[in-house]
C-alpha cells in the first residue's frame, strides 16, 4: 500500500525534473522566452516534488530574466531567495548565484557591494576547493570594471585571472596525469589478472591431461596384469596336462582328433570364436584383450591340438562334425 501511495509522487518528481532540465537547457542556449515559460509553469505548480538545488537554480534564472527586463528590485529579492535555499542544501554552489548578484550590483553601480560579494565568492570557493568558481567570479568582476572604464582595476584583475587560469591548467594536467596513472594501473591489474587467469587455465588443463593419462595408464596396467595372469594360468594348465608333441607328417596329423579337454577355459572360449570365423582383431575386441594375447592363445591352442594353422583347425572341425 505504501509503495502504491509513493508512486505518484515519484512520477511527478520525474516530470518536474524533466521540466527543470529542459528550462536549464533553453536558458544555457539563451532561449530565454522558452525557458521562462517552462519556469513559470514550475512556479505555478509551487515547485512540487522538485529537488531543492534545482529549485534554487530555477529561482536564480527567473531572477536573471527579471534583471534583463530591468526589474532590478524583484531580481535582487529572488537572488536572495535562491541563496537561502543553497545555504541549506548546497553551500559550495553559492558562488553561482553570488556572481549573478555581482552583475546586478555592477549594473546599479554599487561597486562596494560588488567587491564584497567577490571576496565572499572567493572565500567559499577556497573553502570548497573549487577553483573554477574563483575564475568565474574574477571574469565577472573584470567585465564589470571594463564597463566602468576603470583601466587600473582591469589590469589588476587581468593578472589575477591569468594566474588563476594557469593554476587551473596545472591542476587540470595533474588531474589528467592522475587519471592516466589510474588507467595504467588498472590496465596493469587487468593484464595481471588475465595472465593469472590463463595460467590457471593452463595449470588446470595440464592437470586434467595428467589425470586422463594416468587413468589410461592405470587401465592398461590392469589389462596387462589380467592378461599376464591368464597367460600364467594357461601355462600352468598346459604343464599339468602334459600336452603331447605331435609329429610333423600329414599322416600323423590327419588321424588326430580335437583334444579339447587339453585346453584351458580361456582357450576353449577363444576356440569357439575361432570356429565362428572371427578374426584376431574381432576376438580381441570380443574378449577385451590385445591381439598379441589372442595370437599367444591361438599358438598354445595349435600346440595343444597338434595343429599347424587355422586352415587345418577348420578341417579338423569339419571332419569332427561329419
Amino acid at each position: 500500500m505504501e509503495l502504491a501511495k509513493d508512486l505518484p509522487d515519484t512520477e511527478d518528481s520525474l516530470r518536474m525534473r524533466i521540466k527543470s532540465e529542459t528550462a536549464f537547457n533553453y536558458f544555457d542556449h539563451q532561449k530565454y522566452a522558452e525557458s521562462g515559460r517552462i519556469m513559470q509553469d514550475i512556479v505555478r505548480l509551487n515547485f512540487r516534488n522538485l529537488d531543492p538545488v534545482d529549485k534554487a537554480y530555477i529561482v536564480m534564472q527567473t531572477a536573471y530574466l527579471k534583471y534583463l527586463k530591468k526589474e532590478f528590485s524583484a531580481s535582487e529579492k529572488m537572488y536572495e531567495e535562491s541563496l537561502n535555499i543553497l545555504k541549506q542544501t548546497s553551500p559550495c554552489n553559492q558562488p553561482v548565484v553570488l556572481v549573478k548578484r555581482m552583475q546586478l550590483y555592477g549594473k546599479l553601480n554599487k561597486m562596494d557591494s560588488v567587491n564584497a560579494i567577490y571576496k565572499k565568492s572567493l572565500a567559499i570557493a577556497g573553502q570548497c576547493s573549487i577553483l573554477k568558481y574563483k575564475i568565474y567570479a574574477t571574469e565577472e568582476l573584470l567585465e564589470i570594471y571594463k564597463k566602468a572604464g576603470n583601466a587600473e582595476r582591469v589590469f589588476q584583475y587581468v593578472k589575477i585571472l591569468d594566474s588563476l587560469k594557469n593554476k587551473d591548467n596545472r591542476e587540470g594536467r595533474l588531474s589528467k596525469m592522475q587519471i592516466d596513472n589510474q588507467k595504467d594501473l588498472k590496465k596493469e591489474n587487468i593484464e595481471e589478472e588475465e595472465g593469472f587467469f590463463w595460467k590457471s587455465i593452463l595449470v588446470e588443463v595440464s592437470a586434467l591431461c595428467l589425470l586422463v593419462a594416468g587413468f589410461i595408464f592405470y587401465r592398461r596396467s590392469l589389462r596387462y596384469k589380467k592378461e599376464k595372469s591368464e597367460i600364467n594360468a594357461d601355462l600352468q594348465q598346459i604343464k599339468e596336462n602334459q600336452v603331447p608333441v605331435y609329429g610333423n607328417s600329414t599322416e600323423e596329423r590327419g588321424g588326430l582328433e580335437l583334444h579339447e579337454d587339453k585346453l584351458t577355459d580361456r582357450q576353449k572360449e577363444l576356440l569357439a570364436l575361432l570356429a565362428k570365423g572371427l578374426s584376431n582383431k574381432e576376438i580381441a575386441e570380443k574378449l577385451f584383450i590385445s591381439e598379441n594375447t589372442v595370437k599367444y592363445h591361438i599358438k598354445n591352442i595349435y600346440l595343444a591340438l597338434g595343429l599347424k594353422d587355422r586352415k587345418e583347425l577348420f578341417l579338423k572341425i569339419v571332419s569332427k562334425n561329419k
